[in-house]
């Protein structure tokens, strides 16, 4: 094709209002026969015909027209998911007619690390390119398909379910045929998919997108799009060629336009990428997604807990091992809503010090790598600084959480999903020395790994129990006095069979001025959380308070704190926390009390419970 080629088609392109740009590409200098082998998707014996194809997707197009909108983004791209990137580098097909291998295989490449929250640019060695050489020439091949005839995208999903996909390296991809030849130890590789189906509406689409991943999906080729540069592209001259299956990494509804991965190399299009109109050449008559995985090589196949930043499931763990980032001491403050924050954060490390001679609170999170639902007991414990944490050290130092149980009990129902105790762990460590510390250890208990606690008094156990056990994490803690409390105390709490509205109130009552108080429930429950932050008293008679909607038999520890602050107190001190039922009609009772606190309206309130701190200068 000459510069004459590229002008022409360049004008067509401006004449019929559309917004792509035509030259010279790797594509367009190879052979009639070359490009028609750059493609190979074929219809399968129950799918359209390309001609079919096109159709149905110009009548997608024209409901999705009609259609009332969804809420979703307005921009979605898996290659840049606020700053991470979920999609894998450009693959080249060759001369060969195995599209539906590359298309197939970057969809469950990127969903393998969306379910793991694996980004490429975060640890990409962690999880391994797939094997588009087993696929096409194993899985294809056993039903005659090749190079010169292609394939359809279910078979190719079906063989990802049936058999299983192994690492590139145990099949490197060749663009000839070859036959069925896998290196000895594949088997213990395989990253398996558990489920997938078809999307048939555009809307459909575009909500799966927004919050899972790629999707895999075929379209028909015209001669204009091998010489496709940039922009977005709708065809504009020249044949129809054949079919081609790609992934469809993301969207961007100001341009119309899907965006797609392609495998002709980085030489085409927009560095291997290329964006295309909605409603053209059969893209969207539907699309497949990739529910879930039943393995994925080389991640643990349960709940798991990291090690480090660094850990995203994999056995046996590799870096450091005593950072997790999934014990979370919060120190005397609660987090508002622990699942939405800790989530969130997934990739930073939130802990603070640990206050000496108080109650803290430590919140435990992990992820799931299993297709099935889980029910999760999250137990944590401590141990003196030790060189060698043995099992003997820690096993009956457990930590009762804010509700006074042994452990968190929560659940999972999907894969990639996060799970963090929202009710927190309560700790009251004893002071040591300033270079000193101790060290937390969390444990994660399922039906299919309940990861007792071993008896291990050998270092090649241990260093094996460490290794290869996502069930259980460390993380050594500093212990600081600043800021220590100058009295703390946790006082038990029952509401008893109702649920009511409640105010949890701190008075200062004398000689207390300048110095300041706070109230945390780190329990799950209360709506919002019993939390009274840490509030400087700026006069006699001082009254601080909070409301929170607390549910019938719910038990917690409520944890205050007092600071004297350096103020000099000369006689005796008074303070109260008191809590209030606000009944819904006070005439029907005595004893009421009008609460006037500051930043909400006048309540009456009747007086349940009481707790005394008192002192002198």
């Amino acid at each position: 094709m000459d510069k004459e080629y590229f002008e022409d088609l360049n004008k067509s392109i401006k004449d019929a209002g559309c917004q792509w740009t035509a030259g010279e590409t790797s594509i367009t200098k190879l052979t009639d026969f070359q490009q028609l082998m750059r493609l190979g998707y074929v219809p399968g014996p129950d799918g359209f015909s390309l001609e079919e194809l096109e159709r149905k997707s110009a009548d997608n197009y024209a409901l999705y027209l009609k259609e009332e909108k969804a809420p979703l983004p307005r921009n979605i791209d898996w290659r840049n998911m606020n700053g991470d990137g979920y999609v894998t580098s450009i693959k080249d097909q060759g001369n060969c007619g195995s599209c539906v291998a590359f298309g197939t295989v970057a969809t469950l490449e990127s969903r393998v690390r969306v379910l793991a929250d694996s980004p490429v640019n975060k640890n990409s060695k962690i999880l391994p390119d797939l094997s588009e050489a087993q696929l096409f020439f194993c899985g294809g091949g056993s039903s005659g398909r090749n190079c010169g005839n292609g394939w359809w995208i279910s078979a190719a999903l079906s063989f990802f379910k049936d058999s299983g996909i192994a690492p590139e390296s145990c099949f490197p991809y060749s663009d000839h045929d070859q036959s069925c030849k896998l290196s000895k130890d594949w088997r213990k590789k395989l990253t398996r998919v558990n489920d997938y189906h078809i999307i048939r509406n555009i809307e459909d689409m575009k909500e799966w997108l927004s919050c899972n991943g790629p999707l895999v999906t075929g379209f028909n080729v015209y001669q204009d799009f091998f010489s496709y540069k940039s922009g977005v592209y709708r065809h504009v001259k020249g044949e129809q060629k054949g079919g081609h299956c790609i992934s469809c990494v993301g969207y961007d509804d100001k341009k119309e336009a899907w965006i797609c991965k392609n495998s002709w190399g980085t030489g085409w299009g927009e560095h291997g990428y290329f964006l295309i109109g909605y409603g053209q050449c059969g893209i969207d008559a539907y699309m497949y997604a990739i529910d879930d995985c039943s393995e994925v090589y080389p991640l643990y196949n349960d709940y798991f807990l990291r090690d480090s930043l660094n850990d995203f499931g994999q056995i046996p763990v590799s870096g450091t091992l005593c950072y997790s980032p999934d014990i979370v001491p919060a120190g005397m403050t609660i987090l508002e809503n622990p699942s939405k924050t800790l989530e969130e954060n997934w990739f930073k490390d939130m802990g603070k010090d640990i206050v000496g001679n108080t109650d803290n609170h430590i919140y435990l999170r992990g992820r799931n790598l299993s297709d099935e639902a889980k029910n999760i007991k999250l137990y944590l414990y401590y141990s003196k600084a030790s060189l060698l944490l043995f099992p003997s050290l820690w096993k009956n130092n457990s930590i009762k959480n804010s509700n006074g149980n042994d452990y968190y009990e929560g659940s999972v129902s999907r894969q990639g999903e996060v799970l963090v105790s929202e009710s927190s762990f309560l700790w009251k460590p004893d002071k040591i020395s300033k270079d000193d510390h101790y060290c937390l250890i969390a444990r994660a208990e399922t039906s299919a790994h309940p990861n007792p606690v071993p008896d291990i008094d050998k270092i090649s156990d241990f260093a094996k129990f460490i290794a290869e056990n996502p069930g259980f994490v460390w993380r050594n803690v500093s212990v600081t006095s600043k800021d220590t409390p100058s009295f703390s105390v946790a006082l038990d709490y029952e509401q008893g069979t109702g649920a009511e509205e409640m105010y949890f109130i701190i008075s200062c009552l004398n000689n207390t001025k300048g110095s300041s108080v706070s109230l945390t429930c780190g329990a799950k429950g209360p709506q919002p959380a019993i939390n009274i932050p840490r509030t400087k008293i700026n006069q006699e008679n001082f009254i601080v308070g909070t409301v929170a909607e607390v549910p019938a038999g719910f038990k917690g520890n409520i944890v205050f704190n007092y600071w004297k602050d350096k103020v000099k107190i000369e006689s005796e001190w008074e303070i109260r926390v008191s809590a209030f039922y606000l009944p819904g009609n006070a005439d029907l009772f005595c004893n009421t009390v009008k609460l006037e606190l500051e930043g909400m309206a006048p309540r009456i309130g009747i007086l349940v419970g009481d707790y005394i701190i008192s002192g002198k200068a």
